[in-house]
Formats: structure tokens, C-alpha cells, sequence
């Protein structure tokens, strides 16, 4: 490494350092000098500088401290009952909050005491108040980092509004599923007696063995490790999807077991039918009616929309979903209306079927 990328990654490291602990006059001292000495990096500390400047403490003339005011206020005794915090990260082309969307955060409500919803998109007003009566606070702009951006934003957040310390799990999920097919309770409940610092519903032995990024929960030790906030305040904009997984969600695993945590995954790698499928295809989610056997709540909305990513059949699929959550089934299939994608074909020929 150069003396010059040297220089960047410590000052950035230094910042970060200073933003994670608290001391935003610090942090912003290092991010002021990485733009002057590196103005190629200023999409990586831009969010973060914002952050730092609004939480800036100003001293009036009788030198009261006055904090900025954040654009959603929480009342501190309720942040001091926290537990359970969920990020859902959102992207929608049309800037629409789709059915399905609004009944995946309805249901997961149900096991969280508040969610944080951030789209990579703008929406409506009246978009907008579809998630209202259920998120505890929304953030619709144009980021172009993709979930992982949005997992970012939604974790500063926490961090900087809701006592990160007060929190014992964040989960980071996102809108390319659909879901619940069964409740989110026996998912908690049954992850709840593994003894693991973060936990997933599959991993993927694709490139290395990692936690897919779609659903993640992130205990007490998870939270406090410098890695885990690292990781997501470096995140930038990739050029594509696919580099967003090899930069962000492939490595993640690897880094916080190397920093002494443990992890688990809801389907069971070791399990020997597991184990048949991983070999056919190392990214098990293209199996959904084996997820949905083995009691996994979601199914990647992309198997809705070929059989090429959906080895069990969009046809088989369907009529299953149609038999455990008429409600959801019906989701799916305005949303592939809306989508005007292959799968909605599909679909369509489950109602001949039935």
C-alpha cells in the first residue's frame, strides 16, 4: 500500500472512530481533512459528516447545551424499553410501496418494538402514509448504494437517535422477499435458544461461506463490536448488484467471526437434506418449497418471476402459498400484476388450477 492510500485509510478509519464513539467535533475534524486531501472520497464520509453536523452540541450565551433536534423524536423512556430493532431497507422504481411490502412490515411489527424504513427511492405522500400507522420513522431519498447503503443509513440512525447501547438485537431486512408465509414469532422463538451472537435464515457457500444479507439479526455483542459498525459506515455506491455482495455481504461473516463472534443460520447447513440442495445450487433460495418445509418464513420475490431462479417451479410455488396464506398469495400476485413480469403468466395459471 502507498504512503498516499495509507493516509486515507487511516484518516478515515480515525473519523469513523471518533463518529462511532460519540465525538462528532473530533469526527468532523478528520472528515474536513479527508476532503481537503482527498476530495475522491467524499460519497464515502458525505452521509456521516451530516450526521456529525447535526448532532453537534451548540452552547448558548448562559452555556446550556442545546442539542439539534432530529427529524423524528423519541421519548427517552420508551428508548430505555428497546430490544428489538428492525432496518428495512426498500427500493422501488415506480416509488411505490407495494401491498406486499406493507404487510411483510405489519407482520414483523408484531415481533419488534419499532422499524426503521429506508428507501432508496422517492415516493408520494401518499405513498408515504401506507407505512405510517407502522414504522417508527421513514427516509425516502436517492442514495444508489443499494440495501446495503440503506442498512447504513437505518444503523446510524439507531446509533445517533435511539441509545445503540439501550438495544439488544437489530435485524436488517429488506423488500426482496415475500413474507411471512407462517408468523415471525416461531422464528424468534426457535432462534432464541442458539447460542450465537448474529444469526441469518440461510448462508451460502458461494464464494465463501457467508449469512445472505436479506434477513440478519444482530445480538447485544454483535452491536458493541467496532467491526460490525465499521463494515456498514464504509459502505459506498457500487456499479452493481453483484458488487455490492463481493464488496459487502460475502465477507461480513468471515470479518466478525475473526473478531470472536459466533454465528448460526435458521436452515441448518450441517442437516443432510440441506446439504443434497447446496450441492445442486450453493444459494438455497431458489428452492422455496424446501425453505417453506423446513418453517423459513420468506421466499426471495425473484423466484416468483422465473423458473430459471425458482427450481421447485413458480406454478408449484404458487399453489403452495395459496394453501398456507391466501393473504399473502394474493399480495404476491398484485405485485407481479403491477411488475408486468414473467412470473405474473405463472400465476395466472394457478387460477385455472384451483
Amino acid at each position: 500500500m502507498n504512503e498516499k492510500a495509507y493516509n486515507k485509510k487511516s484518516l478515515l478509519s480515525s473519523g469513523n472512530f471518533y463518529f462511532r464513539m460519540g465525538d462528532y467535533k473530533e469526527s468532523l475534524l478528520f472528515y474536513n481533512k479527508i476532503l481537503n486531501e482527498c476530495p475522491d472520497l467524499k460519497k464515502i464520509i458525505d452521509f456521516n459528516k451530516k450526521i456529525a453536523t447535526k448532532k453537534i452540541i451548540v452552547k448558548n450565551e448562559d452555556n446550556t447545551q442545546i442539542k439539534n433536534i432530529p427529524s423524528v423524536i423519541h421519548d427517552s423512556s420508551h428508548v430505555a424499553k428497546k430490544k428489538r430493532i428492525a432496518v428495512f431497507a426498500s427500493y422501488s422504481y415506480s416509488e411505490v410501496v407495494e401491498e406486499y411490502v406493507v404487510y411483510y412490515l405489519s407482520e414483523l411489527k408484531k415481533v419488534v418494538d419499532d422499524i426503521i424504513f429506508i428507501a432508496d427511492n422517492f415516493a408520494s405522500e401518499i405513498e408515504k402514509e401506507k407505512i405510517s400507522h407502522i414504522v417508527s420513522y421513514s427516509e425516502f431519498s436517492r442514495h444508489g448504494e443499494y440495501d446495503f447503503g440503506s442498512y447504513k443509513r437505518g444503523l446510524s440512525y439507531c446509533q445517533n437517535y435511539l441509545a445503540l447501547d439501550k438495544i439488544d438485537e437489530i435485524i436488517l431486512c429488506n423488500d426482496s422477499c415475500y413474507g411471512p408465509i407462517s408468523n415471525f414469532s416461531d422464528l424468534f422463538e426457535k432462534m432464541s435458544k442458539e447460542q450465537c451472537d448474529f444469526w441469518g435464515l440461510t448462508e451460502s457457500t458461494r464464494y465463501q461461506t457467508h449469512l445472505q444479507s436479506y434477513f440478519l439479526c444482530f445480538r447485544k455483542k454483535a452491536l458493541n463490536s467496532a467491526v460490525f459498525l465499521d463494515h456498514f459506515l464504509d459502505v459506498v455506491g457500487e456499479s452493481s448488484v453483484s458488487d455490492v455482495i463481493l464488496k459487502y455481504e460475502v465477507p461480513l461473516t468471515e470479518k466478525l467471526l475473526m473478531s470472536g463472534l459466533k454465528y448460526k443460520a435458521y436452515i441448518d447447513q450441517n442437516d443432510p437434506e440441506t446439504q443434497s440442495f447446496a450441492r445442486i445450487n450453493p444459494n438455497l433460495t431458489i428452492f422455496p418449497l424446501f425453505l417453506i418445509s423446513r418453517g423459513c418464513p420468506l421466499i426471495k420475490v425473484k423466484t416468483m418471476n422465473s423458473d430459471e431462479r425458482n427450481y421447485d417451479g413458480v406454478v408449484s410455488t404458487s399453489l403452495r402459498l395459496k394453501t398456507l396464506n391466501p393473504v399473502l398469495a394474493n399480495h404476491i400476485l398484485s405485485h407481479v400484476d403491477n411488475t408486468k413480469r414473467y412470473g405474473k403468466r405463472k400465476i395466472l395459471e394457478t387460477r385455472f388450477v384451483l
